[in-house]
Parts: C-alpha cells; sequence; structure tokens
C-alpha cells in the first residue's frame, strides 16, 4: 500500500490552482491578488463564478442591460461586483 497522503496532495493543487488563478485574473482586470482573494471571500464567490463575472462583463457583444441579467443568475453575482468597485473606486 502507498503511503501517499491523498487528501493533503488534493489540497495542495487546489491551493496552488486558486493562487495562479487569482494571479491570472488579476492581470486581466488589474487588481492584485490580495484584491481578488478578498473580494472573493467576502463575496463567498469560487473561481468558476468568478471567472463566469469577468467573461460576462468583457463581452462586447452583451449591452449592459443583457451584462446585468447574466451577472444576477451567477450566485453572489452583484456583490462580487460591488466588491470590485470598492477596490477600483
Amino acid at each position: 500500500m502507498s503511503d501517499t497522503d491523498w487528501d493533503a496532495l488534493a489540497r495542495n493543487a487546489r491551493q496552488a490552482t486558486n493562487e495562479t488563478f487569482r494571479e491570472e485574473i488579476s492581470t486581466l482586470i488589474r487588481l492584485n491578488d490580495s484584491d481578488i482573494r478578498a473580494i472573493m471571500n467576502s463575496a463567498n464567490i469560487s473561481n468558476e463564478e468568478f471567472l463566469e463575472i469577468v467573461k460576462v462583463v468583457k463581452d462586447s457583444t452583451l449591452s449592459n442591460h443583457k451584462k446585468a441579467e447574466a451577472i444576477k443568475h451567477i450566485d453572489n453575482g452583484l456583490r462580487t461586483l460591488i466588491g470590485i468597485a470598492q477596490k477600483i473606486v
């Protein structure tokens, strides 16, 4: 039997993935890693949900109204946008 701690391995991989995710997002929206982490934590939003919000906002084919409607359907989407606005304003 292997002595590999699969739970620890999964935790480490998830942490590395989260750090890479925040680094990449910060370059796209010009917020630093700690800003992204704080926004995501306060809004209680996942990487996938955060990325979906960024994709909707950057979609130039959607009107502002359609963007608002799309974000409204993402869990904690509005709370996340408010967090972003507070950091950049």
